[in-house]
């Protein structure tokens, strides 16, 4: 097939799962980006890697930024969002005409593109539903989901032969005031559609802080610090209502709880 001066061939194998990535991180470094690409085997070669965004953001389908001090990062334009969909993605709302979110969501964006990577390098990761498709989802009623989480992960569960857990993903860079954190509380009580609720932050005093407002109420929430969870995935250790244990095994205890939640409602 001919193409047009000026217009881009788009290929299915490698430059969609490109154009998507970036669409769902809403914002990701040209090392993340890299690093997506070697671990969905969509790209191997760094060079060719390089060409690849070169060409998208060329074709005005991908916008290039940068923040002092960082490298290359990329979100997707409208352009890009109309490919997607032409290309059979539903439910890929964005803006895309914007620069990078002001400071604080950018990092919190960036950050959470290093947990989902984690996540993937452990081997666990079944799939991961980012907020950008739970809130299109959520939104129009199409998924029985208590919010737009920042992702839900499906993973393998350890020691269970073929068996999956979900989890919801909160990564708080910054903490609520105790009255939002009561009203989140009250509404992921009511969260039958995840096995467990898993609040990320950096600190302790933060992890005591959520389990305070919330913990207590709501018994799938455990919280756990966002660096050893980056070096340990399922084997990291989370505080629940049960008390201190591995985020798999607390993932394998509330998936049996879940099941037998849904057997007697049903």
């Amino acid at each position: 097939m001919r193409y047009h001066k000026g217009t881009i061939a788009i290929s299915r194998s490698r430059d969609l799962p490109m154009l998507r990535q970036i669409h769902y991180s809403a914002v990701v470094s040209h090392s993340q980006l890299f690093q997506f690409m070697l671990a969905g085997h969509y790209e191997q070669n760094l060079e060719s890697f390089d060409w690849r965004v070169r060409r998208l953001v060329k074709h005005g389908l991908v916008r290039r930024q940068f923040v002092a001090g960082s490298e290359s990062l990329y979100t997707v334009t409208n352009a890009g969002v109309t490919c997607l969909e032409m290309h059979g993605d539903s439910y890929v709302e964005t803006d895309g005409s914007g620069p990078v979110s002001e400071a604080s969501q950018l990092l919190h964006d960036l950050e959470l593109n290093n947990i989902h990577l984690s996540l993937l390098r452990s081997g666990a990761l079944c799939n991961w539903t980012p907020q950008a498709r739970l809130h299109a989802v959520v939104s129009r009623g199409f998924a029985a989901y208590q919010k737009a989480y920042d992702a839900v992960a499906e993973v393998m569960l350890p020691g269970e032969s073929g068996l999956r857990g979900r989890i919801a993903l909160e990564y708080e860079r910054t903490l609520k005031d105790a009255a939002r954190y009561r009203e989140i509380g009250a509404l992921l009580d009511k969260e039958q559609n995840v096995d467990l609720i898993l609040y990320l932050t950096g600190s302790p005093q933060a992890c005591e802080r959520i389990r305070e407002q919330m913990g207590r109420r709501c018994w799938r929430i455990c919280t756990a610090m966002v660096e050893p969870f980056k070096g340990h995935g399922l084997d990291v250790e989370v505080t629940w209502s049960a008390g201190l244990t591995t985020l798999g095994e607390a993932l394998r205890l509330a998936s049996q709880g879940t099941a037998a939640h849904k057997s007697m409602s049903a």
